[in-house]
C-alpha cells in the first residue's frame, strides 16, 4: 500500500492510495459524495489480496485532497469531481499500468460521474453499487420533505453564509465545497438530474460508454431507491447492463443500506461476488436479476484473482 499524488489537468493535487502490485486487473474506486477514500480501505486491501491493483482517491475538497481548504471557500463544483478528478485518476492508472484492464467501481456519485468521462474508452468493465440519479422525484413521497428543506433552504443559505456546506452537521459525509453542494442541489431538483445540465460545459458520454456494467441495487437503500437506479442505468444505453437486486435476508443480516456493501461484515459473502466481476471473471451466479433492465452480456474472458 502506498500513497500517490495525482495532479489533474487544471493543476489540483489529489491524494490517492494504491493497493497491491503486479499484472492483475486495475480497480479504481470512485467514492460516494463526501466520502473519504479511507472508507473503502479494508475492501480495497482485501481486493488487492485477491490479485488486483486497487486505487482509491479523495475528490478535491474531501479528505486529503484539500479537505482543510473547504472551510476556506475552496472553489469547486460537482462536475469538477468528474471532468477533473475521476478523469485524471483514470488517465494516471492507464499510464501507470499499461495494458492491464481497468474496472471502475462507482459508489453512488462515483457511478454517475463515469458517464462524463471523455476517456471512457480506457474502461474495461464497470461495477456500480448504489449508483443512482439523484432527482428528488425518484424518492418516496414521505422522504421528500427533508429534501425540499435541504435543497431549497439549507444548502443555498448555509453555503452563502459559510462559503461551504457543513454536511457533517447533518450526517451527510464530509463538509462540501459550496459550489459542489449548490450544483448537487440543482441537479437533484431537475427531473433528469445532471443530464439536464449537459452541453458545452458538461459533455455527456453516457451513451458512448460501451464497457459491460454490473449494477447492484440494494433493497433497503434509502439513498438510492429502485427508480433512481433505473434512471441512471437507462442513460448507459450502449453498455451491456445487468442490474441485480440484493436484500438483507439474502446475506443473513438485518440491513445493508447505502454504505453497507463496503463493510467487512460482507468479506466472505458479497465481497466475493463483487471481486469476481471486478477482477475479470464472468458474471457471478445470479441471486435476483431484474431482467427488464438486463441487456445481452458479451463473453468476457479472464479470471478473478485467487477466488
Amino acid at each position: 500500500m502506498r500513497d500517490q499524488v495525482i495532479t489533474t489537468e487544471d493543476g489540483f493535487p489529489l491524494t490517492a492510495t494504491v493497493f497491491g502490485a503486479g499484472a492483475g486487473p486495475v480497480v479504481i474506486i470512485n467514492a460516494a459524495t463526501g466520502v473519504k477514500r479511507q472508507y473503502y480501505r479494508k475492501f480495497a486491501d482485501w481486493l488487492a489480496s485477491q490479485g488486483g491493483i486497487v486505487v482509491t482517491y479523495d475528490y478535491r475538497g474531501i479528505g486529503d485532497s484539500g479537505g482543510e481548504r473547504t472551510r476556506q471557500g475552496l472553489r469547486a463544483c460537482m462536475r469538477d469531481w468528474a471532468l477533473g478528478d475521476a478523469f485524471a485518476v483514470l488517465e494516471w492508472a492507464a499510464k501507470a499500468f499499461p495494458g492491464q484492464p481497468i474496472t471502475m467501481v462507482g459508489h453512488s456519485f462515483g457511478g454517475q460521474c463515469l458517464g462524463l468521462l471523455k476517456n471512457h474508452d480506457k474502461i474495461s468493465r464497470v461495477l456500480l453499487v448504489g449508483a443512482q440519479s439523484g432527482y428528488m422525484g425518484n424518492f418516496p413521497i414521505l422522504g421528500r420533505g427533508r429534501m425540499l428543506l435541504l435543497w431549497y433552504l439549507l444548502v443555498p443559505v448555509l453555503t452563502r453564509v459559510l462559503g461551504y456546506f457543513p454536511a457533517r452537521l447533518f450526517g451527510l459525509g464530509e463538509d462540501l465545497p459550496g459550489g459542489v453542494a449548490r450544483e448537487w442541489g440543482r441537479w437533484c431538483r431537475q427531473p433528469r438530474y445532471l443530464m439536464d445540465d449537459t452541453g458545452p460545459g458538461l459533455p455527456s458520454y453516457f451513451d458512448r460508454l460501451s464497457a459491460p456494467i454490473l449494477a447492484y441495487k440494494i433493497a433497503d437503500d434509502s439513498y438510492a431507491p429502485g427508480k433512481s437506479v433505473e434512471q441512471l442505468l437507462g442513460w448507459y444505453s450502449s453498455a451491456p447492463v445487468e442490474m441485480r437486486t440484493i436484500r438483507p435476508e439474502d446475506y443473513g443480516v438485518a440491513s445493508i443500506g447505502h454504505f453497507g456493501p463496503f463493510r467487512e461484515t460482507f468479506r466472505d459473502s458479497l465481497w466475493k461476488e463483487l471481486a469476481f466481476w471486478a477482477l475479470g471473471g464472468q458474471r457471478p451466479a445470479q441471486r435476483v436479476v431484474d431482467s427488464s433492465l438486463s441487456r445481452a452480456w458479451p463473453v468476457v474472458p479472464g479470471q478473478a484473482g485467487s477466488l
